[in-house]
This record gives structure tokens, sequence and C-alpha cells, in this order.
């Protein structure tokens, strides 16, 4: 590894072990790009270079004692006080003291100017917006503290007063990361340092032979062989997309349809990387089997455990002793999973289990197709240089038309539809009921039927005849 020589350089691109792979088989054809800040630094206080700044709130004095000029207060002098939010508020001195004209009492000690002046401002526009303390050795000084932190609190006082001491608004900070925005750019730009492109994390040859032992599947590239921190913990946070004004980072929104969520965790962790923000879910499926028997009559079933099911499955079962068993509604692939019957009777039935998702991204573009879905196969924990244990996932992909199906396929392992390829039937089977169904997915049309309640019957609904046309 060695840096970058910015005078000299400006892209370095190396292909990793993966495209160099496709390339030899003449199968490397990027389609997508995407942008990384990994190492960059935005916030400088985090590295503990420049401290953080902590708002404060500015403060001033008035002090009320003997002018070196000799002059003594007098009426109808004034004194003007800013706050932080820029009320400015004048005050006068008159004989007696009127709270609600912001007129203080100019006679008496020092200390009772200062008294008065400070139940002016308690009691007018500046009350909840300027604190006010009264202090020093004769009682006279009064510390004027903005109630609002930041750098607007950082006032000036004017005055006309005899006998009358001020100083400004100081001290109000707004609080700052440590460093300015344009001083950021600049140590962003030009003074940090890069690394060339880093694209092996691991020994090749050593994730090969975990693979396969086959050298044939290896020749043919039939297997892949991406070592699992390259695909899955390298470049793992790429930037997205938000929409002009939206001030939220985007979000998830995940609501079960159909299924239960048994466990979550905020981050995935791994011994190849530092704790991410992205959320895990998990949830299991389960199939459950049931046994009954032909009726007496050989017409049906005793007990039909799916008969309530309105999604019943997607796996043919055919004829049991003469009776078809097509549901009437759906198409030949949907007959419910049956087998049997066998010598004594008995008749095995599937009842099939599958998760239904809603999927909403947040603040950010919605386009009609928000989403890549990827599918990975968790093969177990593997050890690293450092006797750390680290899942191995394989990655599944989604086969083309009239491709044979593989184990490294998803369709080999599942069964799986998006938006308007979801069936009717399952999305009927669903735990919401129709109305919050096709409120969540009003760019699919749904038809449902509606499960009524047994027994009931409407008392005013009355067959009516129509008369016959008259001869």
């Amino acid at each position: 590894m060695k840096f970058f020589n910015p005078k000299e350089e400006v892209l370095d691109i190396q292909l990793t072990q993966q495209g160099k792979r496709l390339l030899s088989m003449g199968k490397f054809m990027p389609k997508y790009y995407a942008f990384y800040d990994d190492d960059i630094l935005y916030d400088s206080s985090y590295a503990g270079t420049i401290p953080r700044t902590a708002t404060a709130a500015g403060s001033a004095t008035i002090t009320f004692s003997d002018s070196d000029d000799g002059e003594s207060i007098g009426y109808n002098q004034t004194i003007t006080i800013i706050s932080t939010d820029g009320t400015s508020v004048t005050y006068t001195t008159k004989a007696d003291e009127d709270t609600d004209e912001g007129e203080f009492d100019a006679d008496g000690g020092f200390d009772d100017k200062a008294t008065s002046l400070k139940a002016c401002i308690e009691a007018g526009d500046h009350a909840s917006k300027i604190t006010v303390s009264q202090g020093g050795a004769g009682n006279n000084v009064l510390t004027l503290t903005q109630a609002t932190a930041g750098r607007s609190g950082n006032t000036t006082i004017t005055e006309n007063i005899n006998d009358c001491t001020v100083t400004n608004f100081t001290g109000g900070a707004d609080g700052s990361s440590g460093e300015h925005q344009n001083s950021a750019e600049k140590r962003i730009k030009e003074e940090t340092p890069r690394l060339h492109a880093q694209y092996t994390f691991t020994g090749l040859q050593e994730q090969v032979t975990k693979l396969t032992n086959n050298e044939a599947d290896l020749n043919n590239g039939s297997v892949d062989i991406q070592p699992t921190a390259e695909k899955m913990y390298c470049l793992g946070e790429p930037l997205g997309n938000v929409p002009p004004g939206i001030k939220h980072a985007p979000a998830w929104e995940v609501q079960y349809l159909r299924g239960r969520l048994s466990g979550s965790t905020e981050f995935t962790t791994g011994s190849y990387h530092q704790p991410i923000r992205i959320p895990q879910l998990s949830s299991s499926i389960e199939y459950k089997t049931y046994v009954t028997f032909m009726a007496a009559d050989g017409q049906g079933l005793e007990r039909d455990y799916l008969e309530n099911r309105k999604y019943k499955g997607n796996t043919a079962a055919g004829e049991l002793g003469g009776i078809d068993y097509t549901d009437e509604e759906l198409a030949a692939e949907e007959i419910p999973m049956t087998a049997g019957p066998y010598e004594d009777g008995s008749v095995l039935q599937v009842e099939e289990d599958h998760l239904l998702l809603h999927v909403l991204e947040h603040n950010t573009e919605f386009l009609k197709e928000n989403f890549d879905v990827e599918i990975y196969m968790n093969e177990g924990n593997a050890v690293n240089e450092k006797n750390e244990q680290y899942p191995i996932y394989k990655q599944l992909y989604f086969a083309r038309e009239d491709e044979p199906i593989t184990p490294n396929h998803v369709e080999y392992w599942f069964e799986y539809a998006f938006d308007e390829g979801v069936l009717d039937e399952i999305i009927c089977d669903s735990d919401l009921d129709l109305s919050k169904r096709n409120n969540m997915l009003t760019d699919i049309e749904i038809t449902c039927e509606e499960r009524g309640t047994p027994g009931a019957r409407n008392i005013y609904d009355v067959d009516v005849e129509e008369p016959e046309e008259p001869c």
C-alpha cells in the first residue's frame, strides 16, 4: 500500500480478485457505480485535534456609583438594552417607579436605583429574555444574563445616565464542532493523505479450498469464489440519495403482513469491520404436516386441515380417491399440498408458511423500483488469523429465463414474488383486514372474498319478486 501523490495522481482503479476472474471468463460487465466516504473525517473533534465548544449566554453589568465629573443622575435619562432575539427596550429615569412604562426611580441611594431598574427589566418585555442579579459591595451592581445562548446575545448597551457605568454583553457563543466549515473543506480536499485502492483482504487460495474441492467447478466458473470479507465487509456503506429539502436521514419501515418478528438488532457486527448501523431483523417460517383420512364414502376427507386457508400452497397434488382437489378459484399450480391416499386410507397434508412484508424507505426519492433485493445463505462460521469467528455468506443468484436451476440460484431454495407478482390469495390471507391492505397497497389491485360472520343475517334483506307484465 502507498499514498496518493495529489500533484500527479487523480484516480486509482483496481480490479478485485473476483473482477479479475470474471474478466478472464469474459463475464466482467459492470453496470453500476457507487461513492464512498469511509476515509473522510468530516468532524475533526472526533479525532481529538480541535475540541468542541459548547453554547454560552452573553452577560453584561450595570453599576451605579459616583462619577468623576461630579454630575448626579437626573430625570429623563435613558439606558437601552437588547436581548438575544433583538428585543430592544429603553428604560428612563423618573421621580417615581412605573414598571409598566419602563420607568425606574432616580432618587434614593445607588442600591435603590439598581433595585428599581431591576424591577423594570423583570416586569417588562425582557422578563423572560434577560435574567438580572443584584450584588456588589453596596448592592449597586446589576449583572444581566441573556436567557437565550448564542453569539447574537453579544449586544451593546447604550445609555446617557450620570453616575452609571455599563459593560456590553459578551461571552455569548453558538458552539461549534471545533473547526469552521471552510477549514474542514481545505483539510479534506488538500491536506488529508489518501491510500491507493485496497482490493484484497484475505488469502485467496485459503478461501478457494474452503469453498470446493472440485477443480472442474472452479474451471468452468460454476462456483462463486469471492471471499466473504471482500463481498460483505469491504466498502459496505455507499452514499445514498436524498431529495432536496429533506432534513432527516433515510429510514426503513417494515411491516409484517404475515409472519412474526422473532428478534432484531440495531447494528451488524463482525471481526472484519466496525459495528455498522444496519438493522438486522430475524424471522422464521414453519411448515406443518397433518395426517387425515379419506371419508367412509370415499368422497372427500374426514377433515381438511387446509380448508380455511385462502392460500393453501403451490404444489400440485392431483386426484385423490376419484376426487379432484383442485380449487376452482386457484390455478393448477396453487393446489393444496396433499399426498395419498395410502393403503390405510391416510392422507398427508402440508400447510405451507411464508413471510409477507410491506417495506418502505422514507426520506428518499420514491421511484417505481426503489429496492435491490439480494439473498445470501449463511454457511456457518470461519476463523481468521486472530482466531476470531466470522460468518460465511454465499450469495444466491436469480436465474435468468431458461437457465438451468442449480444450488447457486435462489429458485433452488425459495419461491419469491414482489409487488404485482404477489398472488391476491397471499395478500388476502395476511393478518390485516381488507381496508388496511387496500390503503397500504394502493398501486396494486386486490380482490379478496371476505369471510362473513357465521349465522349473521340482515333482517331487512327481503326477496322481492318483480311483477309480471300484464297480458
